[in-house]
């Protein structure tokens, strides 16, 4: 008697499938699943695509491999959650699923060999529904591709998080950290990041937004195209950012006394502010305190300053496929500060004169 076919399966089984490592009974599933109907084959084609491509090995640069392997989890993750949404009938319900989803994560992240990052699906309101958050550690940096076809570059210790009906109704996001957009043109929907207090809209551009929650100032930088840039306390007041122009969005500060506000910046070099998506960190007359919190993120290491005046000391440069060894180097010779690090905690500190003097008369000789 020949065996029904399963007309639902395990994408975390296809997974182990496509890397070899299923036994017979398994095989048998899979296979049956992708003859049942025409639609299971060409959802098994698309990812035995994006698995190829996320396998290529030493077809790809590691950072090209490390993001195909993140696309294809984002798009088993995707799949299973429009999957929950469908059967829960209660959030309840919902909630209880979800926890399988983790589990596909999980598997799939150690399956693929993915580092750095965290794809992860959380249950919203019952009007709502579900939403996926995407998260990227400190010494990390991502790439992926949302349901509309946006391009979205996540910096170091970043998260976006959208609603899984996103490109249905709107495209509308949330960002902690930096990100840099490449929007997919739509002008029937605007897409819109929400970042600290401030918003960005558009239907189809090129802009980077920085927003980290421990930071007072949001910045906004246009590459191509034009935003419109506004509040998102104040939903009837919008600007339009022109390429080449940034925006800094001043967060209200009730111990320095001081109230929100929004300062545009014209004629800027937009290529030093998102110079980081080629793993280039470009710096410009920027001090040592500032520097630091960057180099924290980008290194996923601590700092420490055992002689606070260093902090206010400013460099210019550009840094790309440096350690943070070689860094600490470079800051140490072109500057009066010293450095010692221990595991990932670093201490900076001011040389002495005398140390600085034979430093200086070296160089000259």
């Amino acid at each position: 008697m020949k065996k029904d076919a399963p007309t639902e399966i395990d994408f975390v089984l296809i997974a182990k499938y496509l890397n070899s490592e299923t036994d017979s009974m398994e095989n048998e599933l899979v296979i049956h699943w992708i003859n049942a109907s025409e639609e299971n084959r060409q959802e098994f084609e698309k990812l035995q695509q994006a698995w190829e491509i996320a396998s290529a090995g030493s077809g790809l640069q590691e950072w090209e491999a490390q993001k195909a392997k993140e696309q294809f989890l984002l798009k088993v993750i995707h799949h299973q959650a429009e999957a929950i949404e469908e059967k829960a009938e209660t959030v309840k319900k919902s909630r209880q699923i979800i926890r399988s989803i983790w589990r596909y994560a999980a598997v799939l992240i150690l399956i693929l060999g993915i580092s750095g990052i965290l794809v992860y699906t959380l249950p919203g309101d019952q009007a709502k529904g579900l939403f996926t958050e995407v998260a990227v550690s400190k010494g990390s940096k991502s790439q992926l591709v949302l349901p509309d076809g946006t391009q979205v570059w996540l910096n170091a210790d970043s998260r976006i998080k959208y609603d899984n009906s996103f490109n249905k109704n709107d495209r509308s996001l949330i960002l902690e950290g930096e990100a840099y957009f490449e929007v997919a043109k739509n002008p029937n929907k605007t897409f819109r990041v929400n970042a600290g207090g401030l918003v960005v809209e558009a239907v189809g551009t090129v802009f980077n937004v920085k927003a980290y929650p421990d930071e007072n100032v949001v910045e906004a930088t246009l590459v191509e195209g034009a935003v419109r840039i506004g509040l998102a306390n104040k939903p009837n007041q919008r600007m339009l950012l022109n390429p080449d122009e940034q925006v800094f969005y001043y967060k209200p500060d009730v111990r320095k006394m001081q109230s929100e506000k929004l300062l545009v910046s014209k004629g800027i070099e937009s290529q030093q502010f998102t110079s980081w998506i080629k793993g280039q960190l470009a710096i410009n007359s920027e001090t040592l305190e500032s520097l630091v919190v960057k180099l924290g993120r980008k290194y996923d290491v601590k700092f420490h300053f055992d002689d606070i005046s260093v902090s206010k000391l400013r460099f210019t440069g550009v840094f790309k496929d440096e350690t943070i060894e070689q860094i600490m180097e470079v800051l140490k010779l072109s500057s009066p500060v010293n450095y010692r690090i221990q595991e990932r905690d670093i201490w900076l500190s001011r040389k002495p004169a005398s140390t600085t003097i034979q430093e200086k008369n070296r160089s000259t000789n």
